[in-house]
């Protein structure tokens, strides 16, 4: 819920993972509310967005100068997580992928890091 986000910031969280089977408990407008706040408190996001590239982009945590951290969420149906949950081009919404999607993206990742 947004007016949680006081309470990540006070705990110095760095980054929310909202890929998970309570995303869309909220009965507040989805995505654009928590991201926004997330956003507004310097806070990254991964496995949610405005869209399906947004939803599987990682978020990105510089380390220091040459290192940064990747963190990447997708929810799954046998984790609680319904297929119909899935952002689309059109439509925000959490990441959610079956084990071959999750495979696919990561052999595009690291075959660009190599």
């Amino acid at each position: 819920h947004p007016s949680n986000v006081g309470c990540i910031s006070a705990a110095k969280i760095d980054c929310c993972v909202l890929a998970n089977n309570h995303v869309l408990d909220s009965a507040y407008r989805w995505p654009a509310d928590t991201l926004g706040a997330l956003r507004d408190a310097g806070i990254r996001t991964a496995g949610a967005g405005r869209d399906a590239a947004a939803a599987d982009a990682p978020a990105v945590i510089e380390l220091s100068e040459k290192r940064r951290l990747l963190v990447f969420a997708f929810g799954c149906r046998s984790a609680g997580v319904p297929a119909d949950w899935a952002a689309t081009a059109a439509v925000g919404s959490p990441a959610v992928t079956k084990d071959s999607r999750k495979a696919s993206i990561f052999r595009r990742l690291f075959a660009s890091l190599v």
